[in-house]
């Protein structure tokens, strides 16, 4: 039986850093890097922390509204999660529409 080299760890904080190197994520072949880069965040963060994420984002210079290479606006491709509603509130709320 394989052992888990890692415990979950829930409710700590991350520095600066850890929340900024989503910026480093790298698109798949037709992925626009905005929607990759949200995507990313979106999955791998929680709420406060991607509220922390989305703000170095936009000062970054990245884009609110990405569609990815179907079109589809990131905001949409994430509405049809009625669970996760508090992460577009918060896109919303940094000026995403």
């Amino acid at each position: 039986m394989l052992k888990k080299d890692k415990q979950k760890v829930i409710g700590v904080e991350l520095d600066e850093d850890k929340v900024r190197a989503f910026l480093d994520y790298q698109p798949y072949e037709d992925d626009h890097s905005d929607f990759h880069i949200l995507t990313k965040a979106y999955r791998g963060l929680p709420p406060h922390e991607f509220e922390r994420f989305v703000a170095i984002y936009k000062e970054a210079g990245h884009a609110l509204n990405p569609v990815d290479a179907a079109g589809t606006n990131f905001i949409d491709s994430i509405s049809a999660n009625t669970s996760q509603l508090e992460y577009i509130e918060l896109l919303k709320a940094a000026g995403a529409e």
